[in-house]
């Protein structure tokens, strides 16, 4: 059965686009805050880039309801998260969405800078995103006065219950994970290619019609950049390339296309610089793969916290405000190792973000109630049963290897740990060797490792 984590949000009225006083406003509804004395407006301002930002925002809009893979066993469960997140803090304002297969994420990052208005507080919260808002967001022009009001100006204690529409929303908790999972790949990758506006709108326009969702494909980033089936020296790897296509309708105004990748997976990150705003698009490993199933953050699971390193970043920073991992340490006295580990628990719960461009952990709070991180990794789940139940055995260790027998459901499975790299005897491990994360039984061996120092 999925697991979801549902919360009932209560809206005074849903978002609008408004024509006042020869300007236009658009209104984004958040949802009453239950908190006494907490302010229910987080900006006021205007938009000196309306018809960017309403390009962006409904291509955003269309990347969360794309769907390009349905599992088999999950045809009746799909449902789309039309609403994303929006923080405001730090300068900045940010719309952050999946797709329904969580292949896909994409960010919208607004600099306030760019806007003449005021931040009333820093805050993340869901944002309501309805049909009616994104159609009326396609008129707007260049030439318009736009007011973005985030939250209601208006409200107060004495509107009446009946004006209040209560709006359940369902966030499943693979959405949650692979939000945790991507800004984990992102702080992996590098920028490898930057793009001017001609050659930005040449590349997308020549991505292949009518693909094979499995045809591995190639960037090639010495001379003439594009795609190709042919892997070349320092082409970057890029699977499911017909996602990139979410990019058409905003790729002919951008300023440049940043390319960031990595030699250590498929991952690629494409961010469109505009006036004042820019786009981040984020597609995975490959058509099939969600991020909510990469696991890529199980490893500094395994690493003990000082919760007073957690309770320290959270009391430290508000929404959006940077997170840079080497001066933390180095302030606080930290080892390198601990605020790994201490940012992947962050990020596992929703609250923290990565920023290409500052090569950064942000920190934002999702709009949910705290869950336990170990709880939304079954994986971690089963390797402390495993360990619980006793059924770890360490064989050797020394300085450079570790090996160990894990018993399993119906077999005895062979762990073997050589420095930063672990292999097992499982089906699991045999069918993705390490890509999509550590199996349960190198996960339960790591796990009794930690307890024996």
């Amino acid at each position: 059965m999925r697991e979801v984590i549902t919360n009932t949000l209560k809206f005074h009225g849903t978002s609008h686009l408004s024509e006042i006083e020869g300007h236009k406003q658009l209104s984004l509804q958040l949802p009453v805050q239950e908190e006494p004395g907490k302010s229910p407006f987080l900006f006021r301002g205007t938009i000196t880039n309306p018809f960017i930002f309403g390009k962006t925002l409904r291509t955003l809009s269309r990347v969360v309801a794309s769907r390009y893979f349905i599992p088999a066993n999950a045809l009746q469960n799909i449902s789309a998260l039309s609403d994303p997140i929006i923080s405001v803090g730090n300068d900045k304002i940010r719309f952050e969405g999946f797709s329904t297969c969580c292949g896909i994420y994409a960010k919208v990052d607004i600099d306030q800078s760019e806007t003449t208005g005021i931040k009333i507080s820093n805050g993340t919260t869901n944002v309501d995103f309805n049909s009616e808002m994104l159609n009326q967001l396609s008129t707007l022009r260049q030439s318009d006065e736009l007011i973005l009001e985030v939250g209601e100006e208006s409200i107060s204690v004495k509107k009446n219950e009946k004006d209040i529409i209560e709006k359940k929303v369902p966030l499943p908790k693979r959405w949650l994970k692979g939000l945790a999972n991507t800004q984990a790949f992102l702080a992996q990758t590098d920028l490898r290619l930057e793009l001017n506006k001609v050659q930005a709108v040449q590349l997308i326009r020549s991505i292949p019609k009518n693909l094979n969702n499995k045809t591995p494909f190639y960037l090639t980033t010495i001379g003439p950049h594009r795609f190709s089936t042919v892997k070349k020296t320092d082409s970057i790897h890029v699977n499911g390339v017909e996602r990139l296509r979410l990019l058409e309708d905003i790729i002919n105004y951008a300023d440049k296309l940043q390319i960031f990748a990595s030699d250590h997976h498929t991952v690629s990150a494409w961010r469109l610089t505009f006036d004042g705003i820019d786009f981040t698009l984020v597609i995975s490993g490959d058509v099939w793969r969600g991020f909510s199933g990469e696991g890529k953050i199980l490893n500094d699971l395994v690493t003990d916290v000082d919760q007073e390193i957690i309770t320290s970043i959270r009391t430290k920073f508000k929404d959006n405000d940077s997170v840079n991992k080497y001066v933390f340490s180095i302030l606080n006295d930290y080892s390198s190792e601990e605020v790994d580990a201490t940012l992947a628990r962050l990020a596992t719960s929703g609250l923290l973000g990565y920023d290409l461009v500052q090569r950064a952990y942000y920190y934002r709070e999702l709009p949910i109630k705290r869950t336990d991180e170990f709880n939304l990794n079954p994986r971690y789940k089963s390797a402390k049963k495993l360990l619980e139940g006793d059924n770890v055995q360490i064989i050797e260790r020394n300085d450079s290897c570790t090996r160990a027998n894990v018993k399993g459901t119906d077999a005895i499975h062979h762990v073997m740990i050589v420095r930063n790299t672990s292999k097992c005897t499982c089906t699991w491990y045999g069918k993705h060797q390490g890509d999509r994360g550590d199996c349960k039984h190198i996960l339960a061996v790591k796990l009794r490792l930690t307890q024996n120092e």
